[in-house]
């Protein structure tokens, strides 16, 4: 248990220094801060399509990681829906977003999702072709350094964020809390479908959709077969998201929020503004802030069970 306590302790103060330092970082400055965000991510993505590309090279182990990776992304997914919708079920809604800003937001879904898969492929192509010139000529740092990082610039970015005490409301902290319970509850019957240890299930659940950070820490610990399984389960779940947001978002939009995880702070939001209610809109940015503080947290709790 204090292994376990320890683990999250780089990850904790990463961000509460980006937290700390973000009140004194100016708007023009927190820009910069997004775009190496935006750019450290993409190394992120490049460096596990490395990894998976490797575990591509294995027919069994990467037909492997695709029924593990699926099989996760479906049952917690729509564990973590049914479960918000039973405990917050709203009355049917009548649409009233535009077929435009539909289109619009549906485009923006998908082409963050392409982005995402295109330069994991890169990394996979890279893995399979490598160019050993450029590996002498780039300083390549651990994931552990890249994750530290992230977490430290995305509490930058989280700290301008002005949020009202009013906005953190019993309901709107429900969601969230559902969400951790549904997604944790739904990897029983995940891990027991694929047959894999109830402690590798937490660890693979606990993403909620960031796939860039947890794909990169369980790589890092669990190896590059079940950082595959990660990312594969993370992309997966913000594509079944964008799915179920488009399909019910008015008639349940908090499960539909839940099941987003923590993009409900930043690439579904967008999607969220115009399927759900408006009132809901800001319970999708509590609800993201704070899975992505938790999520983290308890990957890297859970990696040391």
């Amino acid at each position: 248990m204090n292994n376990a306590l320890w683990a999250t302790v780089p990850i904790l103060l990463a961000l509460v220094l980006g937290l700390g330092l973000g009140q004194y970082v100016n708007n023009q400055y927190r820009n910069y801060v997004s775009r190496c965000v935006e750019g450290l991510v993409w190394v992120l993505l490049f460096s596990l399509g490395v990894e998976f590309g490797s575990v591509l090279g294995n027919p069994e182990l990467a037909a492997r990681s695709l029924l593990v990776g699926i099989t996760f992304a479906l049952v917690c997914t729509f564990a973590t829906w049914l479960l918000i919708h039973l405990f917050t079920a709203t009355s049917d809604r009548v649409a009233t977003f535009k077929p435009t800003d539909l289109l619009s937001s549906l485009v923006a879904g998908l082409k963050s999702c392409t982005v995402t898969l295109s330069i994991v492929t890169l990394g996979a192509i890279y893995a399979h072709f490598p160019f050993d010139w450029i590996t002498l000529q780039i300083w390549n740092p651990t994931l552990g350094d890249m994750i530290c990082v992230l977490v430290f610039l995305v509490g930058i970015e989280l700290a301008k964020m002005k949020l009202g005490r009013n906005l953190f409301t019993v309901r709107s902290i429900t969601v969230p809390l559902i969400t951790v319970v549904g997604t944790l509850s739904g990897r029983l019957l995940a891990a027991w479908i694929v047959d894999e240890p109830l402690e590798i299930g937490l660890v693979l659940a606990s993403g909620f959709g960031w796939m860039s950070l947890s794909s990169a820490m369980v790589s890092e610990t669990l190896g590059e077969s079940y950082g595959s399984m990660v990312l594969i389960a993370d992309l997966l779940r913000e594509l079944l998201a964008i799915t179920l947001l488009y399909i019910c978002g008015m008639k349940a939009p908090l499960a539909c929020i839940g099941a987003t995880g923590v993009t409900s702070l930043d690439s579904t939001l967008p999607i969220v503004r115009v399927t759900c209610p408006e009132e809901v809109i800001p319970y999708a940015v509590v609800s993201g802030l704070i899975l992505t503080v938790v999520s983290p947290l308890l990957i890297a709790f859970f990696l040391t069970l």
